[in-house]
């Protein structure tokens, strides 16, 4: 090709879009990197997890992206100069605009392929993903970046280097080959690449993966709803209804479906809206880019300069929106996030006909015994069990079942057992029981399930088989049909009323062992992954006599729980930056701490701590003056919860 025809060809002529485009083009622009830069700072600051990992690589994009932008856009918009063929100004351009963009089309695309695939095993798989290494997440986003480059820039330093020209304007690209070796190159280059590492093949693993959270999501909803005399729904139903909920009729409900069942909006933003508009978006507005890229290796005769133009701008408006909207939906998810990362579920799994059944059934039980025959049962079966209550016993046989029975910490515990089994009926009979008081009776119960694992008490399946048999059949010896009738009549009559009794029975027991089992599995997953620092920082109390802070303080994890200031034993906060302390007790249904010994009608009028300046930690605690009274059947109940002790999962 001639210099001539070269230059002809190359010399920039009058831009067909508007300078006024230009103008609110870099405003788009500034928006989203402010909007991006805020969203990077948000997400560093806020509690590490793989989400806000994935969060900050793709606002690191959208930053870079952002600024090749507003550059390329200064200095063709602004520039007044004439361009020279092969300049510094073209050559900034051709380098550093085309690469930076393909990498970063084919580095997002990537990154919300990630994000989805760890949706999917955040649903599928939710005990495996929490224990996942977060730092994967790193090496994960440091391949994409270095498969994004390894894709894109040989291939763009090729085309500038086989190149005469690249037309300002349009980016046209003029090779310098002929046109079997050029429409070649392009199949091998460009069209086969861009197919597989940028679209459409990402965005199918992505929609597949969407499609299989659904299913998952439809498996655990259908599984509820059978529980709770709802209708079963197919997968295309539930599909269904996930659309109509995202409409302004997400309140209502399809027909059937039992409002207190409903999860929560927040509980399916998680997954299924979140990825769809990450994914619905990339496709929209990338598509067109991916066009151009093509059509810009193409003569002029299958597209006019003006319409490659066009097609240019509206691509790179469709990237600038990408880019400044993707941290408005990482955003929207962060705040939903603080608002609902410390509730648990509120849907409520029993409706007023089970209730009042289950009340029935609970108010002709006597709780106290009842509590006591329960822990004795457990002892008996797992003898373990005892050192959980007397820590001092060496061998759980030497102790006799008479021995047991009278000992004061035991009959504590059992009581305390019987009356917040008991507490849970009362907030149940509530004509008025809201959603609320529910989410508290599940707190409350997780809550048990954390001492449980701080506390070192281990049950086995056994040891919840037996909890579950026991309830079981102390709620079938006193429903309604054995107080009315004889215990055989009930048992043999099949009736419809046994069988509700017994479904309600077997419901409330799975409820409870349910609970429990999830406070301590989460606090377990919460404790192995409480970093060192995180601990020191924030585990600032104990319940253990002095000294034992110290030697058990990697095993309490206190990220999730606040405790109250008032009676009870003093606690600390550890390391010399830690200038406070804050007095306060917990009461536990189940542990060898010595606030199991002390009944819970104990007086103490005034305790007060203080932490010494030169010791890291340390605790002085000094009683001005304290009462006990002690009884030996401690009367008062134990609250469902506290307004200053909400246990989160």
């Amino acid at each position: 090709m001639s210099s001539n025809l070269i230059e002809a060809l190359c010399t920039p002529g009058v831009s067909v879009v508007s300078q006024w485009y230009s103008i609110v083009l870099l405003l788009f622009a500034l928006c989203g990197l402010i909007g991006n830069l805020h969203t990077l700072l948000l997400t560093t600051r806020a509690k590490r997890h793989r989400l806000n990992r994935y969060a900050q690589a793709l606002c690191i994009w959208d930053i870079a992206v952002l600024l090749t932008i507003i550059s390329y856009k200064l200095i063709v918009t602004f520039w007044t100069k004439p361009f020279q063929l092969w300049s510094s100004t073209e050559l900034l351009i051709t380098v550093g605009f085309t690469p930076v963009n393909d990498i970063y089309i084919t580095a997002s695309t990537w990154l919300l392929t990630a994000i989805t695939a760890e949706r999917y095993l955040a649903v599928s798989r939710p005990f495996k993903e929490r224990t996942r290494k977060k730092n994967s997440i790193k090496w994960i986003c440091f391949l994409i970046a270095t498969g994004a480059i390894a894709v894109n820039l040989p291939r763009s330093l090729v085309e500038l280097y086989m190149s005469d020209c690249v037309q300002i304007n349009t980016g046209r690209v003029f090779l310098s080959l002929n046109p079997l070796n050029q429409w070649l190159y392009i199949g091998l280059a460009r069209v086969f690449p861009d197919l597989l590492f940028t679209c459409p093949m990402p965005p199918i693993i992505s929609i597949y993966l969407t499609f299989r959270i659904l299913q998952y999501r439809h498996k655990r909803l259908t599984r509820s709803m059978d529980s709770c005399y709802a209708r079963k729904t197919s997968f295309a139903d539930h599909v269904v209804e996930w659309m109509s909920s995202k409409t302004r009729f997400a309140g209502r409900l399809q027909p059937g479906f039992d409002n207190s069942l409903r999860r929560t909006k927040p509980d399916s933003f998680k997954s299924p809206l979140f990825l769809t508009l990450l994914n619905g978006k990339f496709i929209i507005c990338n598509i067109m880019q991916i066009v151009t890229v093509f059509f810009r290796l193409t003569p002029a005769e299958m597209i006019s300069d003006e319409a490659l133009e066009i097609c240019k701008e509206i691509g790179l408006m469709l990237i600038v929106l990408h880019s400044s909207t993707n941290w408005i939906i990482f955003f929207k998810y962060q705040s939903r996030s603080m608002l609902s990362r410390d509730c648990i579920p509120d849907y409520q799994i029993f409706n007023s006909h089970e209730k009042k059944r289950l009340t029935s059934m609970w108010s002709r039980i006597d709780v106290p015994t009842m509590g006591t025959e329960l822990l004795l049962t457990l002892i008996e079966h797992n003898p373990l069990l005892i050192k959980s209550l007397i820590p001092y016993i060496t061998d759980p046989n030497d102790i006799a079942r008479e021995q047991l029975v009278v000992h004061e910490r035991f009959r504590f515990v059992g009581s305390r057992i019987g009356h917040f089994i008991n507490t849970i009926m009362t907030t149940m009979k509530k004509p008025n029981m809201t959603r609320e008081d529910f989410v508290q009776i599940r707190a409350e119960l997780r809550n048990v399930g954390m001492i449980h694992f701080m506390e070192k008490v281990k049950m086995n399946s056994q040891d919840w088989f037996l909890i579950k048999r026991y309830l079981v059949r102390q709620m079938m010896n006193h429903c309604e049909c054995v107080v009315n009738s004889s215990k055989a009549q009930c048992s043999n009559a099949g009736t419809k009323l046994h069988n509700e009794q017994l479904l309600v029975a077997n419901k409330f027991s799975s409820f409870l062992i349910h609970e429990l089992k999830n406070g301590f599995v989460c606090e377990t997953v919460r404790n192995s992954h409480q970093n060192i620092n995180e601990r020191d920082n924030s585990s600032s109390c104990t319940l253990a006599p002095n000294g034992y802070y110290m030697r058990n303080r990697h095993k309490i994890s206190t990220t999730s729980y606040i405790m109250p200031t008032g009676q009870g034993s003093c606690l600390t906060s550890s390391l010399k930056t830690v200038n406070r302390m804050v007095c306060a007790v917990q009461e536990f249904v189940m542990g060898y701490n010595d606030t199991l010994i002390t009944p819970p009608s104990s007086i103490f009028d005034s305790r007060s701590c203080s932490l010494k300046e030169n010791d890291s930690v340390k605790t002085i605690c000094e009683n001005n003056s304290a009462t006990v009274e002690t009884h030996p059947n401690p009367p008062r109940t134990a609250p469902i919860a506290h307004d200053d002790i909400i246990f989160y999962v």
